[in-house]
């Protein structure tokens, strides 16, 4: 009989092991447990990222509206945090202590900017004057840039604009 070795029939390091699915899965949670660890240790970095760029954005934002005004900017570090850093808050805020940046003219402009907008929509009405037909060949007459542009926003009366193709 032929001498058989001991390591000729029970070598399993040459044969493919069987899959383990409960080693398989420990592995996978290991991996997946470092790398949401990872990412967890990334979204702080970038947070904290994102934090000091703001406070250095606003902090330029809020220096750049009192240099405008021409204070100083050690100044700017006591401008609420609530508050935009936008010309008429900056001069409100200055104004508070006493110094009155804006003309009455620029303070008038600046009340009345907010409270005569209307908003124009896409295919609505122009908010500029309508022409009525005969004021139309009137204009045509006179100026027929400013007929055309009226009759380009839809303007004139009893007129149509028809859509190019």
């Amino acid at each position: 009989m032929p001498e058989s070795s001991f390591n000729d029939d029970l070598d399993l390091d040459d044969e493919p092991q069987a899959p383990n699915p409960v080693r398989d899965a420990r592995e996978a949670a290991k991996r997946a447990k470092a790398e949401a660890a990872e990412l967890k240790k990334q979204l702080e970095e970038l947070q904290v990222f994102k934090a000091e760029a703001e406070k250095t954005q606003r902090e330029t934002s809020v220096a750049q509206a009192f240099a405008e005004f021409d204070q100083p900017a050690s100044a700017a570090k006591y401008f609420p945090a609530d508050q935009e850093p936008t010309k008429e808050n900056v001069a409100s805020y200055l104004k508070d202590f006493g110094i009155n940046i804006l003309d009455d003219d620029e303070q008038e402009a600046a009340s009345q900017a907010t409270s005569d907008f209307t908003p124009v929509t896409v295919g609505g009405p122009s908010p500029r004057k309508r022409l009525s037909y005969e004021d139309y060949q009137v204009l045509l007459n006179s100026d027929p840039a400013a007929a055309i542009k009226a009759l380009q926003e839809n303007r004139v009366d009893g007129m149509m604009r028809t859509p190019r193709a």
